[in-house]
């Protein structure tokens, strides 16, 4: 459906960057970038830590963090595909995947579990192929974005179990025991 994303020649690895190095810890991705099941570079010009949005070994998009605060939008999509960021637990798919907002939220996750970012909050057709392979989809958006998450909930209803996780903070603070507990 979509043609392949250049990856630019002056995008260099995360840790080119000591704030691209500090986000990625900080919010927990280090194990899925080092695992390699998420692919991190580091965007100079921008000052963005960009989350390759890839599926069977081939990179469709990219979304990139700003680094600073006064940076805007605070996430850049680089391409036009409409693929959310999906991150596998292992080397074959789980039975569940948590749908989550953002790229961070979906490393961290990894660790338990499946996971994909919708990178918004809406499910559009490619995304909804990618998750009705999965028997139970639980959704898990940020504190304030509980009503799209009822929303995103009767539209999955149809393809499989599907459940809503309502969180008192973000996914990409919590530690493996606190993901399983809360999900």
């Amino acid at each position: 459906k979509y043609s392949s994303f250049d990856i630019p020649a002056h995008w260099t690895v995360p840790t080119a960057s000591s704030r691209c190095g500090t986000y990625l810890q900080k919010n927990k991705c280090l194990e899925a970038v080092v695992g390699h099941k998420a692919h991190v570079r580091y965007d100079p010009r921008q000052d963005r830590c960009v989350f390759l949005i890839e599926r069977r070994g081939t990179c469709y998009d990219a979304i990139g963090r700003g680094l600073l605060p006064s940076l805007k939008p605070k996430w850049y999509r680089y391409g036009r595909s409409d693929y959310g960021f999906l991150v596998s637990h292992m080397d074959v798919p789980t039975e569940s995947i948590c749908v989550v907002e953002d790229a961070a939220s979906a490393c961290n996750v990894a660790r338990v579990m499946d996971s994909m970012a919708l990178l918004g909050t809406s499910i559009n057709p490619t995304t909804l192929v990618d998750l009705i392979d999965y028997d139970e989809i639980i959704i898990a958006l940020d504190p304030d974005a509980t009503d799209k998450a009822l929303k995103l909930q009767a539209k999955l209803r149809p393809y499989a179990e599907t459940k809503v996780v309502m969180l008192k903070d973000d996914l990409k603070y919590f530690d493996p025991a606190e993901i399983k507990h809360a999900l």
